[in-house]
């Protein structure tokens, strides 16, 4: 999972440089595989100011530029049509890497230095979209916005200048897919609080429950399900922030209310979907199985064929989903799109996990539920991205969240011995210590009669932990946290080794004499066929259940493996043969 440092700086401070905040979290088992300067590819890339554009003398269609680039105003002979005075512009300044060349047919990077065209010195590049890489558009220069400040690196300004860590997450650690989710875990490591974002959400009047409903009529398979209705929702393009922030971790922009619900995704981890609540008919949702060969179109186009297993999401009368792994084409958000209804549900691992596999559909959301979501965060998540629809969209929010979820799923408790957890890490924990260490992972600590009277410990595992369960997986959780490498290493037990005896000596230098006279040492099969095994003695024993008719039974001389050996030896060429 890619990790925007830029973006983990909201939530917990970090005070230790990226490399060493990468050894840590791989020392906590959450192995950081790469770290990627994104701003890199732009280094000696500038904003600059043009101030003046006059005519070139040697070339009509090449004009000489004065740009301002903060430390000083350079000489910049240009080819394009569309500079003019007071642009600002990206500058690439002697040494920097081009990413793309336009007129290379294969767009191969160049190295800019201070050269003379057409007889005028040239002391840099004012570059287009297509040269830096960020699209398309070759037919002038790239024009930036007024605001950006004139001498600042290009990357700060495209939001480029973010440190990005790929981090392998264990199949076990479904909390940590996400950026609140390592998060605390850097917050655990550095003592750092956790911050999570302030939602600033305006309701209106108007009771969501009476313009939806929800049924579940699968509970086994989807134990919760929430809502939320928005109206006037202005679908377009999201701003630079929430498009940087999206492209730093390698997905690809939509439009802002999907973007919304992606940002939430990478953020909190848990999945969300939006509806076109328009296209909902009756404007309700039903949680149901599918029937047996029923047919779905996902966003991706494609019709599939659906099992009766399948968990599916539906309005009045038609799939609009597969429940936690893709929506359907038929309510997907679009630029028509006006009303909206948000889902944040929280679904099975095993039947997700299940229709994943067999409809050949893999994505972030069905990632997430197949190793365990978090079914207590469903109405945070929902009002997280209800609150930044709003802000972004200027939507109306309609009171309340619609949320169905028939039996609460409980934390689970787990005991820990202090002495126990000591006996294996081979530490000298008490017990304030081993509290406080897992306390930072937001495990609760409990009062029982047993913790009062013994070293025994009690927790409350948050539900967003499902790989918490045992008293062992509790002493690695503080083994983590407490450091594996001030964990003491000792020699518990001392041992004595004598001289090989003299049988083993006499059997050593006599191989080596046999070897140093060209001899080979065999290793014979300790299995033969009946027929030889009777050559070589009658009192031969025979194996009961033979697993072919050439290990029939247990050999009974050295001397039949070691002639087969001869002739195989000699039927693949070999001249001398000395075992």
């Amino acid at each position: 999972m890619r990790i925007s440092l830029k973006w983990l700086r909201q939530y917990v401070d970090i005070n230790v440089t990226p490399e060493d905040l990468a050894h840590r979290l791989t020392m906590v088992e959450l192995e950081v595989e790469d770290i990627e300067y994104m701003g890199a590819k732009y280094d000696k890339f500038v904003v600059g100011k043009v101030l003046e554009v006059s005519k070139h003398p040697n070339a009509n269609k090449l004009t000489v530029c004065k740009v301002d680039v903060g430390t000083e105003v350079l000489q910049i002979v240009c080819g394009a049509p569309n500079v003019a005075p007071n642009q600002i512009v990206p500058v690439g300044l002697s040494g920097a890497v081009v990413p793309h060349n336009q007129n290379d047919p294969e767009g191969k990077p160049f190295t800019l230095s201070n050269v003379k065209l057409r007889g005028v010195d040239s002391y840099g590049m004012i570059c287009s979209v297509s040269e830096l890489g960020l699209g398309d558009d070759k037919d002038g220069i790239m024009v930036l916005e007024s605001s950006a400040k004139v001498g600042s690196p290009l990357a700060e300004y495209l939001g480029q200048d973010d440190i990005v860590f790929e981090v392998g997450i264990t199949p076990n650690r479904a909390d940590a897919l996400s950026h609140v989710g390592i998060a605390r875990e850097v917050g655990a490591l550095l003592d750092g609080k956790l911050k999570l974002p302030e939602i600033k959400l305006h309701e209106s009047k108007e009771l969501a429950s009476n313009h939806a409903s929800i049924l579940i009529e699968d509970a086994e398979n989807c134990p919760r399900y929430s809502g939320r209705v928005l109206f006037n929702v202005k679908v377009a393009e999201s701003p630079k922030w929430l498009q940087d922030f999206l492209i730093a971790v390698g997905v690809r922009p939509v439009n802002n209310v999907v973007d919304v619900t992606n940002y939430v995704l990478l953020e909190i981890g848990h999945p969300l979907h939006a509806f076109d609540y328009d296209t909902l008919t009756g404007h309700k949702i039903v949680v149901r199985r599918a029937s047996e060969g029923e047919k779905f179109i996902a966003l991706d186009h494609k019709e599939r064929t659906l099992k009766s297993e399948t968990l599916m999401i539906c309005d009045g009368e038609k799939n609009i989903a597969v429940a936690g792994v893709m929506g359907g084409e038929n309510t997907e958000i679009t630029s028509s799109t006006v009303n909206v209804l948000l889902e944040s549900a929280y679904f099975n691992p095993t039947s997700i996990r299940r229709t994943s596999k067999y409809l050949g559909i893999t994505s972030d959301a069905s990632q997430r539920f197949e190793r365990g979501a978090n079914p207590n965060i469903t109405d945070w998540a929902i009002d997280r991205a209800a609150s930044l629809i709003q802000e972004i969209c200027g939507a109306k929010v309609l009171s309340g969240v619609i949320d169905v979820y028939p039996q609460k799923i409980e934390p689970r408790t787990v005991p820990l011995r202090v002495n126990r957890t000591n006996q294996i890490l081979g530490t000298d924990l008490n017990k304030t210590t081993v509290t406080n260490l897992l306390k930072k992972l937001e495990l609760k600590p409990l009062v029982s009669k047993a913790s009062q009277k013994t070293d025994e410990l009690l927790f409350e595992v948050p539900t967003f932990r499902i790989d918490l369960e045992r008293e062992v997986d509790l002493i690695e959780e503080v083994a983590r946290v407490f450091g594996y490498d001030n964990i003491q290493t000792d020699v518990t037990s001392q041992f004595s080794f004598s001289s090989d005896p003299p049988k083993r000596d006499f059997e050593t230098e006599l191989r080596e004499w046999f070897v140093g006279r060209g001899f080979n040492e065999a290793v014979i099969n300790s299995m033969n066929d009946i027929e030889t095994a009777h050559l070589s003695s009658p009192d031969y024993v025979e194996v009961a259940n033979p697993i072919s008719k050439d290990m029939a039974a247990l050999r009974t001389s050295l001397l039949t493996g070691l002639l087969n050996c001869v002739r195989s030896n000699l039927f693949h060429g070999t001249k001398t043969v000395r075992l």
